[in-house]
């Protein structure tokens, strides 16, 4: 909603043989709070009516951005894996993260990992050795912004 690229962290597609990503432009689950902060964040953003009383509490379909369905099409080499994870209150804090230990988190939200074997394997372990690995402390969506492009603009210089 931002200029940003979509990569969901729910579904993307690692080639193996090329070692690209594949973005998926697919309806964006929101849950509870989640539904009101991108209400604020992006007020143009198209989204389902909140459905209340779920399994998971109120939940809503937010519409991906044209620019990232358009650009679906388009797999990307990886520079960064980033670990988002959402504290109440707290400063942004962008650091390294051990390539070893996103490895094996990776390894256990890959659906088919165990399926590749040895294959499987190797694969990722391309994509973590290629990759600068952080964990993204946050709790505001401007911070990350504002992170990710001074991010980028350091990758740039």
């Amino acid at each position: 909603m931002r200029g940003w690229r979509l990569l969901s962290d729910e579904l993307a597609l690692y080639d193996m043989a090329t070692g690209l990503v594949h973005g998926m432009a697919r309806p964006i689950n929101l849950k509870n709070r989640s539904i009101e902060v991108i209400k604020q964040f992006a007020p143009d953003a198209r989204m389902t009516l909140p459905m209340h009383g779920t399994t998971k509490g109120t939940v809503a379909l937010l519409r991906p951005p044209l620019t990232s369905v358009l650009q679906a099409q388009e797999p990307v080499k990886p520079t960064w894996i980033i670990l988002p994870k959402y504290v109440a209150g707290s400063a942004p804090l962008l650091e390294s993260h051990s390539q070893a230990r996103t490895f094996m988190l990776l390894a256990e939200q890959s659906f088919n990992y165990d399926l590749q074997g040895e294959r499987g394997f190797n694969a990722l372990g391309k994509l973590v050795d290629q990759c600068k690995c952080h964990q993204f402390i946050y709790s505001q969506l401007d911070d990350a912004e504002h992170v990710f492009d001074a991010l980028v603009n350091e990758a740039l210089t």
